[in-house]
């Protein structure tokens, strides 16, 4: 299953794979057969374990995980032959199903699976490490949600290449569950995540505010604001990359454009869909140019095995794949937008315009526009209520 992944393009998921083949194995031999004494205690270890812990050593995966901000310690085997038993005995999942399986495995401070416990902020309905998280906490701390959303708090701020905008997408998504139904662990992702969504709605409208009444236009604001962005991934991920590899990194993405591949306005316009992207990298300060990640670089490592392009590609895609997700919060448009609308410098529909237009990075995918004219029309109406 592993080398599957692998040869469709994937990064194998050695836990997913190793569940699913416990599954499949116990389809086969009942999960509760009995094992000899040399496994273990009659009646306790049966074949689920034994399953579970073969599966584990073939996919390579650590003998202990770990809760992240809990530290609550589970025996991997064991885990992996109890979810291979669920998901023998539900029927047959939903593509969706899994997808949510597989991210509620990335609440493991490992990394074995999934993205919603970090770095890479992915689109916002990806937050099931949040939930698990915050299950567990609250578990662990007899019920208190003001414990529950430190932990979860101090994982945002510390496990997260832009630790502001994880903590607001996850922040978003807990308001509009609570429109259908509230519950405690709404309640902790929102304390959890309201500082810092709070700080950065008003970093963002207080500098748009100061430099548009100095005089800058609404595109030079917003395009400085979205460059400095961008810088702070590269830096972000040298960091990160860098302790996690042992290398002193630099990382400078040159070139960020849509179609790569496609010659048509679409892609053009937002770069999300068909990346052409060229990064230049430092590593133990030895400089690196890879132009055209996408369409020239990566082909060329993997159909010609260049073990030099294989080892520093990680460098170049990573802060890539952060960018690229940046449709999923927008307060580097609406906010500018809004301020400028508010500000009377111009009326909702061409702030939204020029913002989207100058949001090089965090205009990656189509509706920006739409929603920063609804809210710099909503500006404009609370200005006029406050007079």
């Amino acid at each position: 299953m592993m080398d599957a992944q692998a040869g469709a393009g994937m990064a194998p998921n050695g836990i997913i794979s190793a569940i699913i083949g416990v599954a499949s194995t116990l389809e086969i031999v009942h999960p509760d057969a009995g094992l000899g004494e040399e496994y273990g205690e009659a009646f306790k270890v049966k074949s689920a374990n034994l399953a579970g812990k073969h599966a584990a050593k073939v996919a390579g995966l650590p003998e202990k995980l770990h809760i992240r901000g809990t530290g609550e310690e589970y025996d991997t085997a064991q885990l992996v032959g109890d979810l291979g038993v669920i998901l023998k005995d539900i029927g047959a999942p939903s593509v969706i199903g899994m997808m949510s399986f597989e991210e509620m495995l990335s609440a493991f401070e490992e990394g074995v699976s999934g993205f919603s416990g970090g770095p890479i902020m992915p689109p916002l309905g990806h937050i099931t490490a949040d939930l698990v998280i915050s299950l567990r906490s609250l578990i662990s701390n007899n019920g208190d949600k003001s414990k529950s959303a430190d932990i979860l708090r101090d994982i945002k701020k510390t496990q997260w290449l832009e630790p502001e905008l994880a903590a607001t997408g996850a922040n978003t998504i807990a308001r509009k569950v609570e429109q259908v139904r509230r519950g405690p662990i709404t309640e902790i992702i929102i304390t959890a995540t309201e500082g810092m969504r709070a700080n950065l709605i008003h970093n963002i409208a207080h500098r748009a505010y100061e430099e548009l009444k100095s005089g800058k236009s609404l595109k030079e604001v917003v395009s400085e604001i979205d460059e400095e962005r961008k810088e702070f991934v590269e830096k972000s991920c040298a960091q990160m990359l860098g302790s996690m590899t042992g290398h002193e990194l630099e990382i400078k993405i040159t070139k960020l454009t849509g179609g790569c591949r496609r010659d048509i306005p679409f892609v053009k316009e937002y770069y999300g869909f068909d990346t052409d992207a060229d990064v230049e990298l430092v590593v133990d300060g030895k400089k690196i140019n890879l132009s055209g990640i996408a369409q020239n670089v990566i082909p060329d490592a993997i159909f010609n095995q260049k073990q030099d392009l294989l080892d520093v590609l990680p460098f170049a895609t990573i802060p890539i794949s952060e960018l690229q997700l940046s449709g999923h919060t927008i307060l580097y448009i609406t906010i500018p937008s809004a301020v400028a609308a508010a500000m009377n410098l111009m009326d909702p529909k061409e702030a939204a315009k020029q913002s989207e237009a100058a949001a090089s990075c965090t205009a990656a995918i189509p509706g920006a526009k739409p929603k920063a004219k609804e809210v710099a029309e909503l500006a404009v109406r609370i200005v006029k209520d406050m007079e």
